[in-house]
């Protein structure tokens, strides 16, 4: 498996819009592996939810346009096909 998204806490956003000033802004995510995510199940975090790690099920780290992290093709076998409109 590939490394995923992550970030640290709510206001993680490494958008290049004009109103971040972060440090990270305009750059890639980080990665996290999911053997780190099974070490962070077996000896969760002590943090509040606002800070602490997440990860989106992507390996697409890098920002677009406005820092939206883009969505991940699904592979064929995953996606369905579209239904018939009812006549």
């Amino acid at each position: 498996m590939n490394p995923l998204c992550t970030g640290f806490g709510q206001y993680d956003t490494h958008s290049s819009g004009k109103q971040n000033t972060a440090a990270l802004a305009g750059q890639p995510y980080t990665s996290v592996t999911e053997a780190d995510i099974l070490a962070m199940v077996q000896d969760p975090q002590s943090i509040h939810k606002d800070d602490a790690q997440w990860f989106i099920p992507s390996d697409y780290l890098a920002i677009k346009g406005g820092g939206v992290v883009i969505s991940c093709q699904l592979p064929a076998r995953l996606r369905k096909a579209p239904k018939k409109p009812v006549a």
